[in-house]
Order: structure tokens, then C-alpha cells, then sequence
């Protein structure tokens, strides 16, 4: 059974580092890392994932970005193993073909 954490949840992400990426890798035997980045527009679907992945039992090797301040508190509030992005994708949605979408692309 699973340790229930009772810290304080955060209000922001730790800087991305190499303990980081090796602790989210040292969190399941195939040694996986899963990685992305949400903006605000994103934040609910990236809360989302984020639970799917926890309670397939991944939600330790997940690194995720977020780009705004908004979305750094959602993540780490809800226990996401995150890291500030810096990136003009700002906080609106990025459509297709529009300069943030692409901004996307150049960030990943």
C-alpha cells in the first residue's frame, strides 16, 4: 500500500536538474522518463494526465514544464514533479498554425 504524503502542497516547481530527471527515472524499473509542458490554457488536461499517470503507478517519472506562473502552482500544488519552462508560448491557447503554436514546437 502507498504512503499518503502529508507535507503542505508547493507553490512552485524546483528548477529542472539532473536529481530531477534521475529520481523521475529511478521512480519505475524500465528506468522511464515521461516528459512534457502545459501553458494555463493546458493546465486542466495536464492535471489530467498527470492523474492518469499516478494512478497507473507513473506518476513518479513524469517531468512536467510549465511555462506560466499559473500553471507552476497548479502543477506543483497537485504534486507534479515539475520545473518552470521558460518560453513566450505565454498563457493563451496556441492554435494551430498560430505563432505560439509553433513557438510549441521550437520549446520541445
Amino acid at each position: 500500500m502507498a504512503s499518503i504524503d502529508r507535507s503542505p502542497p508547493l507553490d512552485h516547481c524546483a528548477p529542472l536538474d539532473a536529481r530531477a530527471v534521475e529520481a523521475a527515472a529511478s521512480s519505475n524499473s524500465a528506468r522511464m522518463v515521461i516528459a512534457t509542458f502545459a501553458n494555463a490554457a493546458q493546465a486542466d488536461f495536464a492535471l489530467n494526465w498527470h492523474e492518469h499517470l499516478r494512478v497507473l503507478g507513473l506518476g513518479s517519472s513524469a517531468l512536467m514544464g510549465a511555462t506560466d506562473a499559473e500553471t507552476e502552482r497548479a502543477l506543483a500544488a497537485a504534486g507534479a514533479r515539475c520545473f518552470p519552462l521558460k518560453s513566450s508560448i505565454g498563457a493563451i491557447e496556441a492554435k494551430w498554425g498560430s505563432a505560439g503554436f509553433a513557438q510549441m514546437g521550437r520549446t520541445k
